[in-house]
């Protein structure tokens, strides 16, 4: 990947944040493509390491999150679905203070069902 951290991080400012801001949801909107592609083309490995890499970027992005444990149970891996839900649970805990989605439980339930 050509993502090497946030966009002048020693630099503070707030044209610096915000163009930060705009190349981080750059990144972030093509590993959701990117990901997704992949997943239609059957692609499953490299669909997740794309999930990966946007949670290297933020833990805490639900969507990510969500299409990995899609990926995981397109795989038949039950018990990395429940992991890839735990780190969901943990990183939404500790970033925002919150639990997953009413969305992101049902898929949870559905896929570990």
């Amino acid at each position: 990947m050509l993502w090497h951290g946030s966009y002048l991080q020693d630099v503070d400012g707030n044209w610096v944040w915000l163009e930060r801001q705009r190349l981080e949801q750059a990144y972030l909107e093509a590993l959701r493509q990117l990901a997704v592609l992949q997943r239609q083309t059957g692609d499953r490995v490299s669909a997740l390491q794309a999930c990966q890499h946007a949670l290297e970027v933020n833990s805490w992005l639900e969507d990510f999150h969500c299409l990995a444990m899609q990926l995981h149970a397109d795989g038949g891996d039950r018990l990395a679905v429940i992991w890839q839900y735990q780190a969901c649970r943990e990183a939404l805990q500790t970033e925002l203070d919150i639990v997953p989605s009413e969305e992101t439980q049902a898929l949870y339930k559905r896929l570990v069902a």
